[in-house]
């Protein structure tokens, strides 16, 4: 997984949130995924249900237009430019 500098993150997330509309808890799923975690961490972490992230994770998805997390990633991590 694309792990990205710490400092970088909270910065990108702003950024994807105003491109796509996406709503604080979608905002915590890809705070994680940046920081390098698996979605296991980001549920364990957050105290939520497997089902309720992989929810969080479609609406990324589908908001952002991307099918896989790993290109949500990386063209996030663009963001940061």
């Amino acid at each position: 997984m694309l792990e990205m500098r710490h400092s970088a993150n909270g910065e990108i997330v702003r950024r994807a949130a105003v491109l796509f509309g996406f709503t604080p808890a979608e905002c915590a799923i890809i705070t994680g995924l940046l920081e390098g975690q698996s979605l296991q961490t980001i549920v364990a972490k957050r105290g939520i249900a497997m089902s309720t992230a992989r929810s969080q994770l479609r609406g990324v998805l589908a908001k952002s237009g991307f099918a896989r997390q790993i290109d949500l990633v990386r063209a996030l991590s663009r963001l940061a430019d």
